[in-house]
C-alpha cells in the first residue's frame, strides 16, 4: 500500500509532456511551448497588452495535439531556414557564373621523393616524375601501389631550383617528361603496369610550338615559348592548356603566337593545370610557409574571376587534373614543412555552370 501511494504521488507530481512547461496565460487556458528548441529563433514570447506572456500563434500547443507534432513543426522550420542561409551562403559567397568546391574528403598518399610533376594516365594510374626518375602509381581509396619506376638518362646537371613537366601523347598512354637536371626530353612509354623508355629530344613537344620547350640550362626558366629577347622570363606551363603561362612574377600570361599577354589583376604560383577551356587550378602566388592555398581561376570572355578552393600542408610542387562528369579527379603534390618528406593528395572537385 505504501509504495502504490509512493508511486501514485510521483506520477501526480510529474510532467505529462516531456519538453512542456505547462503555464497559463493571463489571457485563458491556452498551453505554451517552453522547450530550448525554440530558443534558435529568438524570442518566442512576448508581452500581452495586460502584461501577460503570448505565444505566437506557430508555437501554441493546439488542445489535443500529441508532443510529437509540435517536435514536427520545429524540425519542418528548422529545415526551411536551413535551406534559407545555405542558399544565401552560395549566392554570396561564390563570384562569377561557376561554382568550384572540393566534393570529397582529400586522401593523403606518402611519397618517398619531390614530384616535380604529376599526370593521369586514366582514373586511378598516376605518373610522378622526380628530379631523375619517373615512377607509375596505383592509387585508389585506401590503397597506393607503386607499379613502375625507371631512372631517367644522365648525365645530371647541377641547378639552383628542381622543376620538371610532363606531357601527355595524343592517342596514346605514352608521355614525354623533362626536368631542367637533364639535357634532353625522354618519350616514356606506359605498358600496362610498366614503363619502357622509347625515346629521347632535345626538347619536349608542345601544342603550337613547332620547336618544343627546353629549359635554360641550370634554371627552371622555359625556353621556346617566347622569343629570347623577351623580358619575360616564363616558369610554368598549364597541362591540359596550351595557351596559359606563368613568369617569376606569378603573373598569368595568356599566350600568343610569339608572345604572351599578361591578365592584368591575376597572380598565381608556378604549378597550375587545365580544367577544361575555362577553368584551370594553380598554386598560390604567395610564398609558401607552412601552408600553401589552392587557387580556382575561371575565364568568362574578357573576365577573369578567381578563388581559394583549398589549404594544404607545405609547398604545391605539382597538379594534375582528370575531367569527367562535371568533376575534375585532381591529383596534388606537396614538399612538407622542412623539405624532407613528401606528399600527394587526392581530391574531386565539383566544377558546375550557373
Amino acid at each position: 500500500m505504501g509504495a502504490t501511494s509512493v508511486l501514485s504521488q510521483s506520477k501526480s507530481r510529474a510532467s505529462p509532456l516531456s519538453g512542456i512547461e505547462r503555464r497559463r496565460t493571463s489571457r485563458g487556458g491556452r498551453w505554451r511551448r517552453a522547450s530550448h528548441r525554440w530558443a534558435a529563433f529568438g524570442n518566442t514570447t512576448r508581452e500581452g497588452p495586460d502584461g501577460g506572456r503570448r505565444v505566437p500563434p506557430a508555437t501554441r500547443r493546439v488542445k489535443g495535439a500529441s508532443p510529437a507534432a509540435g517536435s514536427r513543426v520545429a524540425s519542418a522550420m528548422l529545415h526551411v531556414v536551413c535551406s534559407a542561409l545555405i542558399a544565401l551562403w552560395l549566392a554570396l559567397g561564390v563570384s562569377g557564373p561557376w561554382i568550384g568546391r572540393v566534393a570529397s574528403t582529400p586522401e593523403e598518399h606518402p611519397l618517398d621523393n619531390n614530384a616535380l610533376a604529376v599526370a593521369w594516365i586514366d582514373d586511378v594510374r598516376l605518373l610522378v616524375l622526380a628530379p631523375q626518375r619517373v615512377s607509375l602509381l596505383r592509387l585508389e581509396p585506401g590503397q597506393q601501389q607503386e607499379l613502375a619506376s625507371v631512372e631517367l638518362p644522365g648525365p645530371f646537371l647541377p641547378v639552383r631550383k628542381d622543376a620538371g613537366m610532363i606531357a601527355l601523347a595524343e592517342e596514346s598512354h605514352d608521355a614525354w617528361v623533362l626536368t631542367n637536371s637533364v639535357t634532353r626530353a625522354v618519350l616514356v612509354g606506359v605498358e600496362q603496369d610498366r614503363l619502357v623508355l622509347r625515346a629521347t629530344a632535345g626538347a619536349i613537344p608542345w601544342p603550337g610550338l613547332p620547336g618544343g620547350i627546353r629549359y635554360r640550362e641550370g634554371t627552371n626558366v622555359l625556353q621556346g615559348v617566347i622569343p629570347e629577347e623577351d623580358p619575360q622570363r616564363l616558369i610554368g606551363l598549364a597541362p591540359g592548356r596550351s595557351d596559359i603561362a606563368v613568369d617569376d612574377d606569378g603573373e598569368l600570361l595568356v599566350l600568343a603566337p610569339g608572345s604572351a599577354r599578361a591578365v592584368e589583376g591575376v597572380r598565381v604560383g608556378p604549378v597550375l593545370a587545365g580544367l577544361g577551356s575555362e577553368d584551370i587550378i594553380a598554386s598560390s602566388a604567395d610564398p609558401p610557409g607552412d601552408h600553401d592555398d589552392l587557387i580556382l581561376v575561371h575565364r568568362d570572355g574578357d573576365q577573369w574571376t578567381t578563388r581559394r578552393c583549398l589549404t594544404v600542408s607545405g609547398a604545391v610542387t605539382a597538379l594534375a587534373a582528370r575531367l569527367a562528369a562535371g568533376r575534375a579527379h585532381v591529383a596534388c603534390a606537396c614538399s612538407l614543412p622542412g623539405g624532407t618528406a613528401w606528399t600527394l593528395l587526392t581530391f574531386d572537385l565539383a566544377i558546375e555552370s550557373r
